[in-house]
């Protein structure tokens, strides 16, 4: 929030490779943080990171909310494609049903990101409504 972004990113790292958890609440902050600064790809390299398996075996399932702040970064800097990938990658680490991923693929192809959006929002929150260590 002291616009010492590259500090947090690098504080964060840290922390990791010292195998500690960063709270969600950290990567945020430091994801809106890059946003602010038209980092775009820096800003989802680090959410992916906080999704994958690499954090200890564990990575985060978000919640909407959260999601939604990427989401709308990346579509403000024209990053549709990233969007679609980010998207990808949460619906396949939190085991949505097929038929409900095909949903979200069908309004992303015809570009209906809001769309995709609000059906990728409401099965985050049925499938998780709280941050959590998967």
């Amino acid at each position: 929030k002291a616009r010492r972004t590259q500090a947090a990113l690098k504080l964060l790292r840290g922390m990791r490779m010292k195998g500690m958890r960063p709270t969600p609440k950290a990567f945020n902050t430091v994801i809106q943080s890059l946003f602010k600064g038209n980092n775009g790809r820096d800003a989802l390299n680090l959410y992916r990171e906080m999704t994958e398996v690499e954090m200890a075996d564990k990575g985060f399932i978000p919640e909407f909310s959260s999601f939604r702040m990427l989401a709308d970064g990346l579509l403000n800097l024209g990053m549709d494609d990233y969007l679609i990938s980010a998207i990808e990658l949460i619906a396949e680490k939190a085991n949505f049903r097929e038929s409900d991923v095909s949903a979200i693929r069908g309004y992303l192809r015809i570009r209906k990101f809001y769309d995709a959006l609000a059906t990728f929002g409401r099965l985050l929150d049925i499938n998780n409504p709280r941050w959590t260590y998967r």
